[in-house]
């Protein structure tokens, strides 16, 4: 399997061949100090979300609780670097963040984390498939185990856990 920075860049360089034009990266938030997200729900909410999105550091540290791929071998956290506002939802915030992976052989993935604006109470949603070492999917009432499912962990920011 080729790796993702190799396939983004093929897809750059085709773009290129067919259009004419080169893409230009989408800023992160760390490179964006206000974003049309946070700029829109301020304006609906009345409290400054871009202020609080800019405050919210970009390391998330959670537990997964077991080991397995991507997770610390010793006590089963996981860290990752938020890099995207996707959505602002009553009182949370979402990213999209980079969860790097344990070791150069596997795969870098992405985890969808919600912060709540009052509150420590963080969350890190992975999505895992049925065959991981990781035992989330749990069986439906009926007793079919679903072949993926998303795996909720509690966050902190940071490197420590609460």
């Amino acid at each position: 399997m080729e790796p993702v920075i190799f396939a983004v860049d093929k897809t750059f360089d085709k773009y290129h061949e067919l259009f004419g034009r080169h893409l230009k990266p989408t800023r992160t938030i760390a490179d964006s100090p206000t974003d049309p997200i946070c700029r829109a729900a301020t304006q609906r909410d009345g409290f400054d979300w871009c202020a609080f999105t800019r405050e919210v550091g970009p390391d998330v540290t959670f537990s997964a609780g077991v080991q397995g791929p991507h997770l610390s071998p010793t006590d089963g956290t996981g860290r990752c670097v938020l890099e995207y506002l996707l959505n602002i939802s009553g009182d949370r915030a979402y990213f999209l963040a980079s969860f790097p992976a344990a070791t150069s052989s596997l795969p870098e993935n992405y985890v969808l984390v919600e912060v709540p604006r009052q509150s420590q109470d963080w969350f890190v949603y992975r999505y895992v498939y049925r065959g991981s070492p990781l035992p989330y999917c749990k069986a439906d009432p009926d007793g079919t185990e679903p072949w993926s499912c998303w795996a909720k962990h509690r966050a902190s920011q940071g490197a420590r856990l609460p």
